[in-house]
């Protein structure tokens, strides 16, 4: 396992973010379970900033998911695209 630093000072720096957590992955990257595990462990690990006793977050270089993302860009836009069609299905049944 990665080294483990407190989030002051691996996770909240607001002036230089080299690193992303998982979640981050999915909003902004769009990438699904599946791809977040073809990208590999987490770069580093850092304290739980949300539950102090819960297990170590996992922070990944956004230099290295970047360049995933751009050498996976047209499995990443087919992903995007199923989430948006399976959505509004979705919201269609509802009403």
């Amino acid at each position: 396992m990665s080294h483990r630093e407190p989030p002051s000072q691996c996770c909240r720096d607001e002036r230089e973010k080299p690193f992303v957590y998982k979640s981050t992955l999915s909003k902004t990257y769009g990438l699904t379970p599946a791809t977040i595990n073809e990208l590999g462990e987490p770069d580093k690990f850092c304290d739980n900033p949300h539950w102090p006793d819960g297990p170590p977050s996992g922070l990944y270089s956004i230099q290295r998911v970047e360049f995933w993302v751009g050498a996976n860009q047209e499995r990443v836009d087919r992903a995007r695209e199923s989430r948006v069609r399976r959505s509004a299905a979705a919201k269609t049944m509802q009403e």
